[in-house]
């Protein structure tokens, strides 16, 4: 049977160390000291866990503790704060608890840890980092990546602001650093900051922040309030390949933030690596941030499976222009499913809310079994990558449908699926040649839906110029399956001769041919010049495939 001593209000067994048994305090007083200095013995000592007794305390300075666990007979620690409130005064501007370890061997479990902040909310002032944990081991360091590696477990863990409202603020809340495989659930982090500029009114780090960390679990994590980002998982190790794979982000909820759940590679060596860090899941969930509420950086597959997401406007104090729900910049491979019901602006197709938008050398992504209903652009596509793909999507809610449902950036790359037409910009050639050809009206575009597809076209002339030969309109279509003959369908026309216009072939480089019926019925008659005037107007649709 383990042996009890009894430690102020709380039974401790002998394989724990009470905080309190560190100095003679009473619940109130200021435990800065005699915490980090518990800390630090404990596993010195070979004890593996600390407890902070239920009660009220103060943090008057930063407890910095170094966990070396060499020469010590545990590998192991564990902060219990046994619900614990720790109060950060706002004469400590430097934080609230940093723990580091030095060694590759240890696993640190911290729960049951309040810490609340009583920052003026108004004032110029925080309380630092509330809770720091850092591994000295990094991505590409020696031992990364052996089966000694520095896993973390978290739980009921909150940093946040003390009653009453006016008070409370961080420059972050929770901050981790280096761990492989953390393991965390019901984090809560809060700051008050006050203020209505969009740029300069926002606290000057994240909510809750996982740097440089290996296969992240996090579930039912909360951080509210103007962060920089109220969730950021993030690597800036200049070693590509060591980061945070598979993560996986379910049900947690982000708001108030400049970006509500930011997820990326910010070194340089891993965006210049061929391939982005791999897997991860984001789960569910609820985000609402100012300019992003979801925003994906340098990463390959991965899913996002039906988050809530908002983008909150404030008497137009955060507006921002290229603003969007959903932003993946620079990323391969991904599956994107979400939820956006309401909210965004629109003022045009630059200032506004982009449901998702697809940036940089986003490729091979497939955008399915979204709602799109806000204000805004339901898909905004300026990424050079390929193999995008938008299908099976609902543009509407109970609150309306997106103001414009896709745009299409300059030299950005093509979208395929049921839900996006390409718009393009027919011309009619004769004999390969458009010399003073002019328009009253022009319109066309093309749906691609796999390896089918869809196209029109509708040609209305000023003046039909003075180049002579077979008639042709181009549309920069994709090029149709070689050897194959597709025909399309001439559904209107007038002027001259070309009542008689009934279809006509896609030739091999996606042109249309156009034809007309011989005196024998044979669809078999070029159409020319000759058979065009000034007024003439032409509308052509078909299908055909690009593959076999």
């Amino acid at each position: 049977m383990t042996t009890k001593t009894t430690f102020g209000v709380r039974n401790i067994s002998k394989e724990e160390y009470n905080v309190l048994n560190f100095g003679n305090v009473q619940e109130g007083q200021d435990i800065s000291a005699f915490l980090e200095d518990a800390i630090e013995a404990a596993v010195a000592d070979g004890c593996r866990k600390v407890v902070i007794p239920h009660g009220n305390y103060y943090l008057s300075s930063k407890v910095d503790a170094t966990l070396a666990t060499v020469g010590s007979p545990v590998k192991t620690f564990h902060l219990d704060g046994a619900g614990a409130r720790l109060l950060v005064p706002e004469s400590n501007t430097d934080g609230g608890i940093r723990i580091e370890k030095q060694d590759n061997f240890l696993r640190m479990t911290v729960e049951n840890l309040h810490i609340l902040s009583e920052h003026t909310a108004s004032g110029s002032v925080t309380g630092g980092t509330g809770l720091e944990l850092y591994s000295a081991l990094q991505p590409g360091d020696a031992g990364w990546g052996t089966t000694d590696v520095p896993e973390l477990t978290m739980n009921n863990v909150f940093v946040a602001a003390a009653i009453p409202a006016s008070q409370g603020r961080w420059d972050d809340a929770i901050k981790v650093n280096g761990f492989w495989f953390p393991r965390v659930s019901k984090l809560f982090a809060d700051t008050r900051h006050t203020g209505t500029d969009a740029d300069t009114n926002y606290e000057t780090g994240d909510g809750i922040a996982f740097w440089n960390c290996f296969q992240l679990d996090m579930v039912q994590c909360r951080s509210r309030g103007r962060f920089q980002n109220n969730i950021r998982i993030d690597e800036d190790g200049a070693e590509p390949g060591f980061g945070y794979e598979d993560f996986a982000v379910t049900q947690c909820y982000g708001e108030g933030g400049k970006d509500a759940l930011t997820i990326r590679h910010s070194s340089a060596g891993e965006q210049a690596a061929a391939l982005k860090e791999p897997g991860g899941a984001i789960v569910g969930g609820h985000y609402n941030g100012h300019r992003y509420a979801i925003n994906i950086e340098n990463r390959r597959q991965f899913s996002i499976q039906d988050p809530l997401l908002y983008t909150t406007i404030g008497s137009g104090n955060f507006d921002y222009a290229g603003a969007a729900f959903c932003r993946l910049y620079d990323c391969h491979s991904a599956t994107v499913s979400v939820r956006v019901p309401e909210g965004g602006h629109y003022t045009n197709n630059t200032d506004c809310t982009r449901h998702v938008h697809l940036d940089g050398t986003t490729s091979h992504v497939l955008v399915t079994g979204s709602e799109f209903g806000a204000n805004g652009i339901a898909i905004a596509n300026s990424s050079t990558g390929t193999g995008n793909m938008v299908t099976g999507n609902k543009f509407s809610s109970y609150s309306g449908s997106p103001d414009v449902r896709y745009v299409k950036g300059a030299g950005a790359g093509t979208i395929e699926g049921s839900d996006i037409y390409e718009s393009l910009e027919p011309s009619l050639e004769f004999g390969g040649g458009s010399t003073g050809v002019t328009y009253s009206r022009r319109d066309g575009g093309y749906v691609q839906d796999g390896l089918k597809v869809t196209f029109w076209a509708d040609i209305q002339l000023s003046s039909k110029g003075t180049s002579t030969g077979n008639a042709n309109i181009t549309l920069g279509l994709p090029a149709p399956v070689s050897g194959a003959d597709f025909a399309f369908n001439i559904s209107y026309s007038t002027g001259a001769s070309t009542q008689a216009a009934e279809g006509g072939i896609i030739n091999p480089s996606g042109e249309l041919e156009l034809y007309h019926k011989n005196a024998s019925d044979n669809l078999n008659q070029r159409i020319t010049d000759a058979d065009f005037d000034n007024t003439t107007e032409i509308r052509v649709s078909g299908t055909y495939f690009t593959e076999m």
